[in-house]
């Protein structure tokens, strides 16, 4: 019964000091934020107090602003999104495939030498 009374102490002793760190590290955190508060830099405030009342964004709608050359901008970034599409991994295509030629054959192979056994 000692065994257990020393492990039970000694897992409340770990978990009591874990959550004491995190407690800590969280503190530090939030008292951080305070005296070092987020100043939005100049091009941020001119962006959005630049916005004229006829296109304010309304309830579901995309807030899109249409530069010159927004065009070509948006079709570069559909070819690179292509692209990246294209050269992704097809592991699940080959994991939905099922098992190939070298697990059968193998596995005959090992049927054969009587490695196996049933």
């Amino acid at each position: 019964m000692d065994v257990i009374n020393e492990g039970l102490t000694i897992s409340a002793l770990g978990l009591s000091i874990t959550f004491l760190a995190l407690g800590i590290f969280i503190f530090v955190m939030v008292a951080l934020q305070k005296l070092f508060p987020h100043k939005p830099e100049p091009d941020e405030v001119n962006v959005v107090n630049s916005t004229p009342a006829s296109t304010q964004k309304t309830e579901g709608a995309l807030d899109v602003q249409v530069e010159e050359g927004g065009e070509e901008i948006a079709a570069i970034a559909a070819a690179i999104a292509h692209l990246r599409a294209l050269s992704q991994s097809s592991l699940g295509s080959t994991l939905e495939s099922g098992r190939g030629i070298w697990w059968v054959k193998n596995r005959l192979a090992a049927n054969r030498s009587g490695t196996i056994r049933k």
